[in-house]
């Protein structure tokens, strides 16, 4: 099996790639001298968006499909981070003192139900509320947000234990009026994530604390900065299932360790999370022949909110955002009261 194949000026090639069976398989024939010669490569190819067998003539370089995958990846992934900024938000916290300085302590995503407009977090980040006062980073500018979350009952009373582990908060015409050029996730945003999620590409975005220490007290002015990472989903076996008390209804992973490999194949540090808790999940999909033309839509839809870190199973734990709308609407439903979770 070939790298690659480099075809030079003036030669004519003609390649055959079939994405049907997802195996990424192409067969690629120079013409001329060499014209029974084949070769067989794996391929990163930004074709015209013809479903099926694809046939090209030219000069181009193929690639390997490790190649191709990170290359989507990638384009994904820098296209989609730039929207998400939009309505994923940093938290954060300050005390009751005279001269209050914030902490970052969390972060939210902005998702829009019918006419109303909800802030949604962790639950662990909404409990900040009990001690202190919490505010949205919006424009550069902390927002105070009104008390009131709905947030899930953990199990005896320890959130620990809670592998739902989200909150929401419906925001008044006053907050929303500071919060002018926010946006807000509509439906058609939204996953509805009926697909396999081992077969999905995902990025996770949030703020932890150790990228959000730079806050001017004097004018509760932020300087925030985003945490990401991507990866293919994963379906943990039963046992850690069990350990974790999650469930692949309720729940989405990612694998993830300290050190992983960025899209260039160095080894990074991926840095500690802490504080992302309440971030997205977005579902970028997964490659079609479709999606390698260049002008097929790059866009991402809202899959799940992030509630932690599991560090011995190595994974990234998210609530489904199905079941959080479900919340929302109930809610909605009984007027904006507080519901149980």
């Amino acid at each position: 099996m070939a790298d690659a194949i480099g075809v030079g000026p003036g030669e004519r090639f003609e390649l055959e790639l079939d994405l049907t069976n997802r195996t990424y398989g192409v067969n690629a024939k120079k013409q001329g001298p060499l014209l029974d010669e084949k070769f067989e490569a794996l391929v990163s190819w930004r074709l015209s968006g013809r479903v099926g067998w694809e046939k090209i003539q030219g000069c181009a370089m193929v690639e390997t499909l490790q190649e191709a995958m990170l290359a989507w990846m990638r384009d994904r992934s820098e296209h989609v981070s730039r929207d998400v900024l939009g309505y994923v938000k940093p938290i954060y916290g300050t005390d009751e003192s005279a001269n209050p300085v914030p902490m970052a302590i969390g972060t939210c995503v902005l998702i829009e139900r019918g006419d109303d407009k909800y802030l949604v977090t962790a639950a662990h980040v909404a409990d900040h509320e009990r001690q202190t006062s919490l505010h949205v980073g919006a424009a550069d500018t902390l927002i105070a947000l009104p008390k009131g979350f709905n947030c899930t009952v953990p199990p005896d009373g320890d959130r620990g234990k809670d592998h739902l582990d989200f909150a929401f908060i419906r925001l008044d015409a006053m907050v929303l009026e500071q919060m002018a050029g926010a946006e807000f996730l509509g439906a058609d945003q939204i996953s509805d994530n009926s697909s396999d999620p081992t077969k999905r590409s995902y990025l996770a975005m949030g703020y932890p604390i150790s990228l959000n220490k730079k806050v001017h007290a004097a004018d509760l002015s932020v300087l925030s900065k985003a945490w990401q990472y991507q990866s293919i989903g994963v379906e943990p076996d039963a046992v850690t299932l069990s350990t974790l008390k999650c469930d692949l209804q309720q729940n989405l992973f990612l694998r993830i360790d300290k050190k992983v490999g960025n899209y260039h194949g160095q080894i990074v540090d991926l840095g500690e999370p802490r504080g992302a808790s309440g971030g997205a999940l977005i579902d970028l999909g997964m490659p079609t022949l479709e999606s390698f033309d260049p002008k097929f839509p790059k866009v991402g839809k809202l899959a799940g909110i992030f509630i932690e870190r599991k560090k011995k199973e190595k994974l990234l734990v998210f609530v489904n955002i199905q079941l959080v709308l479900y919340a929302i609407d109930r809610s909605r439903a009984k007027g904006g009261d507080v519901v149980n979770l």
